[in-house]
């Protein structure tokens, strides 16, 4: 049976929450990926998500980054973060993993903008490892970092994936 993945940059789920439950009632994603949360996990909207079906997997921390994986068709093994992150100082709250009627899914943030030279580069989102997990089933990642538009504004369309036995 397809699994039915969405990925979405919200740009804060405050703001966009009542966006974010009308396009999840419309679109009906069974799984839904989203980047740059700006809340703590505790002030996540999880009962909100919840009254539509879908259970939360989030980590965030307040800041500008934050991500969560949503699901309606199960949700397993959750990891937070990336095996051997640097840290500036600290590990960012940029990914997070779950498995999902078994598909293993990760909610990604890799933002974009700073120079070849800029110190996160060197031990950045590109030396990451994932968390080994054995043998793993479908790998899906997903991420919604978009370029700009006609009026300099970020582009926050969602993209949709249909995942069916081992095709993306």
């Amino acid at each position: 049976m397809p699994v039915r993945i969405a990925t979405w940059n919200v740009n804060s789920v405050t703001a966009r929450l009542p966006r974010l439950l009308d396009w999840l009632e419309t679109r009906q994603p069974d799984v839904a990926c989203l980047q740059e949360l700006k809340v703590t996990e505790e002030a996540f909207p999880h009962l909100p998500v919840q009254g539509l079906g879908y259970e939360a997997a989030v980590h965030a921390d307040g800041r500008w980054n934050g991500v969560a994986v949503l699901s309606r068709v199960g949700l397993d093994d959750v990891r937070r973060g990336l095996a051997d992150e640097p840290g500036f100082p600290d590990p960012e709250t940029r990914a997070v993993s779950a498995v999902c009627d078994g598909v293993l899914v990760r909610s990604v943030y890799v933002p974009n903008g700073r120079t070849p030279d800029d110190p996160h580069g060197e031990e950045g989102p590109g030396s990451h490892r994932p968390a080994s997990r054995g043998p793993d089933p479908l790998l899906v990642q997903l991420a919604a970092e978009q370029g700009a538009d006609r009026e300099g504004e970020r582009n926050r369309q969602a993209h949709i994936a249909h995942v069916e036995h081992g095709r993306v």
